[in-house]
């Protein structure tokens, strides 16, 4: 059994953007689709988590974009576990074009959660020998570190978590978030620059219902911070996005 998951994806007319390239959600859709299928040849599938009262929660993603797909284009997608510690499992990705250049590089970070106290518990006691890694893949470079707090917020929106925003494991759905981050830039930013970063960090769930308020701020030339807030104040999401001009 390889623990390296391999797919190819041809970029379809749904998943692009108003450039013709593949849209951040996406992207962000094809790598859920494919953790989803390494993990469920690796046996610890979502079906079989839920089955044992656990499941696997995203804290964690930094994605580089070296160049996004356009449509009618096939993509290779790798991914494998990268390692662990107490507390966390790694999985990293690459994207390859056809031509065999790689065009995205992630890294993510996750949990185990117990379904029934909504605690995190050890990976290492939940899953034993199902823990295997690679020894010819060495692990992209790993986020790490704080992204700053907002100063002030100089855009803001508000969304309702509606019935399509909630995934499986009934919260909201990753590329749900993503969305309106996006939908927080102005839009003559949008049309003038492309994404070359984006590094998420989640920090609580949120739900069917639930109202949020996606504030950002413009940190530099080239980067903006966002935060996404649930109405009791607790924040779901920080991120910090970077940016390059359009030649």
């Amino acid at each position: 059994m390889s623990l390296i998951f391999s797919d190819s994806y041809p970029i379809r007319v749904h998943e692009i953007n108003q450039r013709n390239q593949l849209s951040i959600s996406g992207l962000l859709g094809i790598l859920q689709d494919s953790a989803w299928g390494s993990a469920k040849s690796l046996g610890a599938s979502v079906e079989q988590m839920h089955a044992w009262g656990i499941a696997w929660v995203l804290t964690r993603m930094k994605t580089t974009i070296h160049r996004l797909p356009e449509l009618g284009e096939k993509v290779q997608v790798e991914t494998w576990p990268s390692g662990t510690n107490r507390s966390f499992v790694y999985r990293d990705y690459r994207m390859w074009d056809e031509a065999g250049n790689c065009i995205v590089e992630s890294t993510s970070t996750w949990l185990v959660l117990n379904m029934e106290t909504r605690k995190m518990t050890s990976p290492q006691e939940s899953l034993g020998p199902i823990l295997q890694f690679p020894d010819d893949r060495t692990h992209l470079e790993r986020a790490t570190g704080r992204i700053p707090a907002l100063s002030e917020a100089t855009h803001s929106l508000q969304a309702e978590v509606k019935w399509l925003d909630v995934d499986v494991n009934r919260h909201t759905n990753n590329r749900s978030y993503l969305n309106w981050i996006w939908d927080s830039i102005p839009a003559d930013w949008l049309s003038k620059h492309e994404i070359g970063e984006i590094d998420l960090i989640f920090k609580t769930e949120s739900d069917l219902g639930d109202h949020l308020q996606i504030l950002t701020e413009q940190e530099s030339t080239e980067t903006f911070l966002h935060t996404i807030k649930k109405s009791d104040s607790k924040i779901s999401i920080h991120a910090r996005t970077y940016w390059r001009s359009i030649p």
